[in-house]
């Protein structure tokens, strides 16, 4: 009996969502042509979905992702589409959505992004839209980017202080063209009590660390002054961000 891996023409493929067939899939994509890999792609469209829901088949779409040529890549950007915030949310989805943001600028990637940027406020908060969120702000157009932005901003210690939204603005913070519009928000009247939105966010769990980072990105002077003000009365998660300070040579 012939013991090569099933080829695009095999009567069993595609293969199913089981572990060995995936791994032999993974491995034809790895060591093949750009022909190929343009065959087999050609079989996979319309099972697109089915495989990045797999546990298995996942790891084959990336693969293709990370081995085909962008402008090559389309197609799976085309069936996503048609899930895009279930995909988001999903802990397999994600990770093909993220890739497809570094990768692929077809249209329908471009829709994409667009609808998960308008719904920043549930994916920022989401265990798994999260990353695609950060991803878009990473490496989307600048107008989506803005857009997050804007979003951050208009509550930004209600994102700053939950556990999944804070590392969207962590990683916002850290793209220059953002930081200012982000250090204005934090010094803007709090919403929940007396005093400036960074004064709690400074002692927050997770809030705390945006600080950290706003500082390391642009250790602005009304950031800092702020800072010093609050110094002698910050304790607990507070003296990270004092440390912070000395750690950058800020006095």
């Amino acid at each position: 009996a012939d013991s090569q891996p099933p080829g695009p023409d095999a009567q069993n493929w595609p293969p199913h969502a089981d572990e060995q067939g995936c791994r032999l899939l993974q491995k034809l994509v790895e060591l093949s042509n750009p022909a190929l890999l343009h065959e087999i792609a050609v079989e996979l469209q319309g099972s697109v979905l089915q495989l990045i829901e797999s546990q298995y088949g996942n790891h084959v779409i990336q693969r293709l992702v990370e081995n085909m040529l962008p402008q090559h890549i389309a197609f799976i950007a085309d069936e996503a589409e048609l899930e895009t915030l279930m995909l988001a949310q999903h802990p397999y989805g994600c990770r093909i959505l993220q890739l497809l943001i570094e990768r692929c600028d077809s249209p329908s990637m471009i829709r994409i992004m667009q609808i998960a940027t308008a719904h920043c406020a549930d994916l920022c908060a989401h265990q798994y839209g999260n990353y695609v969120i950060q991803h878009i702000v990473a490496y989307g157009p600048e107008t989506l980017v803005e857009a997050i932005v804007d979003t951050l901003c208009g509550n930004i210690e209600g994102y700053c202080s939950h556990k999944y939204a804070s590392n969207v603005v962590e990683r916002a913070a850290t793209q220059r063209h953002c930081t200012p519009a982000l250090i204005d928000a934090c010094m803007r009247t709090s919403s929940t009590g007396p005093g400036l939105a960074l004064d709690s966010l400074v002692s927050c769990c997770f809030g705390n660390f945006v600080v950290q980072r706003l500082l390391e990105v642009s250790p602005r002077h009304d950031l800092v002054a702020r800072i010093r003000f609050l110094s002698p009365g910050l304790k607990g998660y507070g003296k990270h961000v004092q440390q912070a300070l000395l750690r950058l040579g800020v006095r």
